[in-house]
């Protein structure tokens, strides 16, 4: 049923993501059915933000988006909110050109 392969749809896509959590500058990433969040921040031990003025979220955002993906950003909270009929080959690049921006933003 839908609700199952949402669930496995969710799976997959914070499976591609989840390396980030190793960077210094990522939070948490965490997942609900098939919105799965990436949170962005100054110190990951203390889970410091980012001073709001320097709007990485947003940043991350337009990076994103000039690559050919579409996501949402939050603050510097950035997610993953696909249409249901995403199939795998898409995840694989909407993952791919996320991380992307997301790692050219936060090496600046």
């Amino acid at each position: 049923n839908i609700l199952n392969k949402n669930q496995v749809t969710g799976e997959y896509i914070k499976e591609k993501v989840m390396d980030l959590n190793e960077h210094k500058n990522i939070g948490e990433v965490r997942n609900l059915g098939m919105i799965t969040a990436i949170e962005i921040v100054k110190d990951k031990k203390t889970k410091t933000p980012f001073d709001g003025k320097e709007r990485i979220g947003a940043a991350i955002y337009r990076l994103a988006e000039s690559k050919g993906v579409l996501l949402r950003n939050i603050g510097d909270i950035i997610y993953f909110m696909p249409p249901y009929i995403i199939n795998d080959e898409e995840i694989d690049f909407m993952t791919e050109k996320a991380k992307e921006a997301i790692l050219e933003i936060l090496n600046n």
